[in-house]
């Protein structure tokens, strides 16, 4: 990630949290470990000097900026002082108090720790201060809104690496993936086929016939013994008409 210390490059996530066009700045005196820094000690009424405070953020990284209010027109405002933020994940500085400290006697001045720009491994403490308490809270606030942000995209950036280390790599389901190189697929297809009727057999058929001829033949000698009974009824005569004709 590119470093804060150069702010007047453009860049595309960076962000102004708030500005405040009066901002008081001091020469913090000598801290004491039992009670912290108290603003009295500075000689309120006789500020270094009088600035315009800038938060700004880009990705996890911060950075409060004061330009010299007496510079004319904002491009070519000169900055006094910034005070570069980058929370660690433990320790002091893991907390947005280590970069500006609230004075135990007052809730609109806070002390901030500011790098040399010639060499920002060099880090001193300055006293700033604002006229009014609702500029003092909309300071705090955006510095606490931009911890919280960082604290959640770490846990989300965290979750997300649980997630993918937990989890099996996703398997290639398509026909390609399946198969594999060169491989080959086997379709069974059940077609239905339309029955046909039987055609009778030719014994079948010869018997019918046979059952039907002997049918017929007997229907007909049936008939014809009947014919016969008729006719010898017929013929039968009685002895006495012929003695009829003869006499």
């Amino acid at each position: 990630m590119a470093s804060l210390l150069d702010f007047t490059e453009a860049a595309p996530l960076e962000q102004t949290l708030i500005q405040l066009r009066e901002c008081f700045v001091y020469k913090t005196a000598t801290t004491h470990s039992s009670r912290g820094f108290c603003a009295g000690d500075w000689g309120l009424d006789n500020p270094l000097a009088t600035c315009t405070c800038i938060v700004k953020s880009r990705g996890e990284e911060a950075a409060i900026q004061l330009f010299d209010n007496k510079s004319k027109g904002q491009n070519n405002r000169k900055m006094l002082a910034q005070s570069v933020i980058v929370l660690d994940q433990e320790g002091d500085k893991s907390k947005i108090e280590w970069y500006c400290e609230s004075v135990t006697d007052s809730s609109r001045y806070f002390v901030i720790k500011v790098q040399n720009p010639r060499d920002p491994t060099k880090i001193a403490s300055l006293g700033i201060g604002f006229r009014q308490k609702e500029s003092a809270y909309s300071f705090t606030a955006a510095l606490q809104d931009h911890a919280k942000y960082v604290r959640r995209l770490r846990e989300s950036n965290s979750n997300n690496a649980e997630g993918s280390s937990s989890t099996e790599p996703s398997k290639d389901m398509t026909l390609g993936g399946v198969l594999g190189d060169g491989g080959k697929i086997k379709i069974n297809v059940k077609i239905t086929k339309k029955k046909k009727k039987k055609k009778k057999k030719k014994k079948d058929k010869d018997k019918e016939e046979d059952v039907f001829g002997l049918m017929s033949s007997g229907m007909q000698s049936m008939k014809v013994q009947q014919e016969k009974q008729n006719v010898g009824e017929d013929q039968d005569f009685d002895d006495d008409d012929f003695g009829d004709f003869m006499s």
